[in-house]
């Protein structure tokens, strides 16, 4: 049997919650892009909790570990987008500060070669460099979450590896010791074969980069892909 390699969209996923993967828009991806959203809601959960001391007003508004207000190119900041003409042509690498890469840099830290090599395109490992130059390497999460359990700590710094090639899976997760004392393994079915949906199916690939109205969608299934 032949099979094709499936090309993805990357406009998935809430900004804040999105994987390096997506940000520098890898056509390629899978199942490693949930355990980092999983993680950004582990590092919230770890921020709520009394070792903290947080008031309400704190958890409702710094919870969030990546708050990005952009996201190039995907959602490029309101200055990129504000520009007219010639103008937005000459300055297509606008970057916002709050850009959602620069967030996670600035938590995760620089990365070298070998963080990088899941990234196809040397056109965006280059760019990848620039953003990065004057962010120091080395995770920032020790210090942010210090008061943490050490087991649950080791967990969310394995679930924000910035290469999704190095994030555990989810059976890898639940193996954390921190999850030992309610787990029952023999209770731990996983499926017996891959779960294949239609939408993930090439003839249903859809390019929403055209829609317009002299390029209707054609079904139902069009409109629900591009939006």
């Amino acid at each position: 049997m032949n099979k094709q390699k499936r090309v993805l969209s990357n406009c998935i996923v809430s900004r804040w919650y999105r994987p390096p993967e997506i940000v520098l828009t890898q056509k390629h991806y899978d199942q490693a892009v949930d355990i980092w959203s999983m993680g950004c809601i582990l590092a919230e959960m770890m921020y709520c909790t009394e070792e903290y001391n947080h008031d309400y007003n704190s958890i409702i508004n710094n919870r969030y570990l990546f708050p990005g207000s952009s996201c190039f190119p995907i959602s490029p900041c309101d200055e990129m987008k504000n520009q007219k003409g010639g103008e937005k042509e000459e300055s297509m690498n606008i970057v916002s500060q709050n850009d959602q890469l620069i967030k996670i840099l600035e938590i995760v830290g620089g990365q070298d070669e070998r963080d990088l090599s899941f990234i196809l395109d040397q056109g965006v490992i280059d760019y990848q460099k620039r953003i990065q130059k004057d962010i120091p390497k080395g995770s920032q999460l020790n210090k942010l979450f210090e008061k943490s359990n050490e087991n649950l700590l080791n967990l969310l710094c394995e679930m924000l590896e910035f290469n999704p090639q190095f994030r555990p899976t989810a059976k890898e997760c639940l193996k954390n010791p921190i999850f030992d004392d309610i787990r029952v393994p023999g209770l731990e079915k996983s499926a017996p074969y891959k779960i294949n949906i239609d939408v993930d199916r090439n003839e249903y690939q859809f390019d929403y980069e055209n829609l317009t109205n002299s390029n209707p969608a054609k079904s139902e299934k069009d409109v629900i892909l591009y939006f």
